[in-house]
């Protein structure tokens, strides 16, 4: 690499360096989404701290997102096999409830969501919707990608420098 380029990877490695340093260590964010019934989508750690836990069941409080275009905030209960499996949400369920597999690992007292696409069935046994959970990329991950583009671009421009001189 001749000075420019070299200057250009040492700035964008110093940045990742800096990025990666500068960014809390935080748990991983999974996020929910619904489909083919519902549209909805929310997110919560992998790994959650229950504000409550029933046994084979557990409640978070204060859950942000959105239902059929409409901003919501609520609790939502998600239920092991033995009760039903699933999730609901709101005060007695109303904003929806939803019965299908169990989608925690361990136990409700510390539960760790499944990653995947759930199909998911109303009280009657209908499907009612889709929900798929997958995790969301961390920031550090995304100043790694970014400065990856970065130093794939500057030899990339580089290289055509050095082809037209």
């Amino acid at each position: 690499m001749g000075g420019t380029g070299m200057t250009l990877a040492r700035t964008l490695l110093a940045t990742v360096a800096l990025a990666a340093l500068a960014a809390p260590a935080s748990a991983v964010t999974y996020a929910f989404t619904l489909s083919k019934g519902l549209a909805g989508r929310w997110e919560l750690p992998a790994s959650p701290v229950p504000d409550a836990d029933y046994g084979d069941a557990f409640r978070i409080n204060s859950v942000s997102g959105t239902l059929n275009g409409t901003s919501f905030t609520s609790f939502m209960e998600f239920f092991g096999s033995n009760s039903g499996g699933g999730v609901c949400a709101g005060f007695t369920c109303r904003l929806f409830d939803l019965y299908g597999p169990q989608l925690y690992t361990g136990t409700s007292a510390a539960p760790t969501f499944k990653l995947g696409t759930f199909a998911m069935l109303d009280a009657t046994g209908r499907p009612r919707a889709t929900l798929r959970i997958n995790a969301l990329p961390e920031p550090g991950s995304w100043a790694m990608m970014i400065a990856g583009f970065g130093l794939v671009g500057a030899g990339l421009r580089r290289r055509r420098a050095t082809a037209t001189a």
